[in-house]
């Protein structure tokens, strides 16, 4: 996801952007986290960074599934985006970044949090039951087989 706004409306789009990632975690009933990365974790071009870490139960761990971020101005000076206020004023805009999620690692949690104790795929969230057609019986996980 992306955002170009003015300088007032980066720290709201940056709450939306992250909103919206924690909404589409919600939606697929998985349990996750918000961290605010320190300073020291950030890349250049971030003022601001946001994580969200999703549970991931066969691991036993959260991992990151989903990041937010404001650049302020930043990739608005290297790329030349620039806007001008009512008083004809020019200025640089600001632009934010979310990765909406990483499908891997969103995929993991989402097998892991769902699965039965018969090593199959239990009762999906409403999202993605909706959107998969299940042929024949439920979804069954079998070992991975030896490449040597």
């Amino acid at each position: 996801m992306f955002v170009v706004c003015t300088p007032e409306q980066s720290s709201a789009e940056l709450d939306y952007v992250v909103e919206v990632q924690k909404g589409t975690f919600q939606a697929l009933g998985i349990h996750c986290r918000q961290l605010e990365m320190p300073s020291e974790e950030l890349g250049a071009s971030a003022a601001k960074k946001f994580d969200i870490e999703a549970w991931m139960p066969g691991r036993k761990m959260y991992g990151e599934v989903s990041s937010a971020s404001n650049c302020t101005d930043f990739q608005a000076r290297r790329l030349g985006i620039k806007y001008k206020t009512a008083d004809g004023t020019t200025k640089y805009v600001h632009t934010c970044n979310g990765t909406a999620l990483s499908s891997t690692r969103t995929l993991i949690s989402v097998l892991e949090t769902f699965q039965n104790d018969k090593k199959g795929l239990g009762e999906l969230p409403d999202p993605l039951r909706k959107r998969i057609k299940q042929r024949g019986g439920p979804l069954r996980f079998q070992p991975a087989k030896s490449i040597a």
